[in-house]
Order: C-alpha cells, then sequence, then structure tokens
C-alpha cells in the first residue's frame, strides 16, 4: 500500500506519539510504502522550526533524516492547484498524484476539506487506522 502523510501526521507523530506514532511504526516494520518529495520535506521542515515546538537544530535534522530513511522521496512533476486556502498543502496532493499513493493521511483542515473532490482517498489517522487494522 504506497501512501503519503501530510506535515500534520508527521508532527504529531514524531513529537507527540498517540495515533500518528503508530502509522510511521508501521512504515518502519515495512508495511507501508512512506512517499516524500523535495517539496514535502521542506514544508515539514519549515513546520518543525515553528518557535512553539521549542526544537534544536540537531533535533529538526534528527527528525528529517529519519523521514527521508523511510519514505521513498520522488520528483513531483506537475503541481495541482486544488487548495486555495492554503496553497503550500497542494504539494501533498500532487505528490500522491505522482506516487501514485493509495491514500493521503492528513490531520490538516485544507487538505481534508477536498477530500470529496480529489481522486486518490483522503484519510485522518484514524480512518486509515481502521483500514489497516482490518
Amino acid at each position: 500500500m504506497k501512501v503519503v502523510f501530510d506535515s500534520n501526521v508527521l508532527i504529531s507523530g514524531y513529537l507527540f506519539g498517540g495515533k500518528p506514532r503508530i502509522v510511521i511504526e508501521y512504515v518502519k516494520n515495512k508495511n507501508l510504502f512512506l512517499y516524500s518529495s523535495k517539496e514535502t520535506i521542506r514544508e515539514f521542515k519549515r513546520v518543525l522550526k515553528y518557535e512553539k515546538f521549542k526544537l534544536k537544530n540537531s533535533e529538526i535534522n534528527n527528525i528529517i533524516k529519519d523521514y527521508i530513511s523511510i519514505s521513498q522521496c520522488i520528483k513531483i512533476a506537475n503541481n495541482i492547484d486544488l487548495i486555495k486556502e492554503d496553497i503550500t498543502d497542494n504539494v501533498f496532493l500532487s505528490l500522491a498524484i505522482e506516487s501514485k499513493s493509495d491514500y493521503i493521511i492528513s490531520g490538516d483542515r485544507h487538505i481534508l476539506s477536498v477530500k470529496n473532490n480529489f481522486h486518490i482517498p483522503i484519510l485522518t489517522v484514524s480512518e486509515f487506522i481502521d483500514i489497516i487494522m482490518e
């Protein structure tokens, strides 16, 4: 199964645990193929630098290295422009198309708001866990 995680899922999984950590561990156990791109890595790193997380550069770099090690980094050839409220979220949709992913796993309200207008299923972490645990 091929998947894309948005930055919210990654932040929650790496920093706070819970269900997002479960799906990251599922990837680490080679049960899922996680895709990334230069753009999604850059976006994840940008969010990790938010003051509210109080992370040192070394901690950010370690998280990014881990994410890169568990994901398949591919080039995004075509960018889509479906999400208008936060255009930085479109990169996750573009990555899902490029990687031919089965699902986008998201905790972002802008991404979740287009789930009925996008051909790849967009699920919350809880919805996705229900699927992988069947």
